[in-house]
């Protein structure tokens, strides 16, 4: 499992990314691009994040939620990477 920048478990990524982006305000703001699904609400869905108009992560899974959460872990792991000047 992965851990967050206080090395406690992350089963929430969405919450993760959000927490750090007000801890480090210069960032700007999170916002979500339309969810969608090709196949309406069958699946599979498509979730892509911003971080201040930049894209940062897009994801894929069976549900908005799970596509989320996979588009969420993207952009936690790519903030983390450039706070680290990576």
């Amino acid at each position: 499992m992965s851990t967050n920048q206080d090395n406690k478990p992350i089963s929430h990524w969405r919450m993760e990314l959000n927490n750090i982006v007000q801890k480090n305000k210069a960032l700007g703001e999170v916002k979500w691009d339309k969810d969608y699904s090709p196949h309406g609400h069958q699946g599979p869905w498509t979730a892509v994040v911003r971080i201040n108009g930049v894209e940062y992560g897009t994801g894929q899974g069976s549900s908005k939620d799970a596509a989320r959460e996979v588009a969420a872990k993207m952009a936690y792991e790519e903030v983390v990477r450039r706070l680290r000047g990576e």
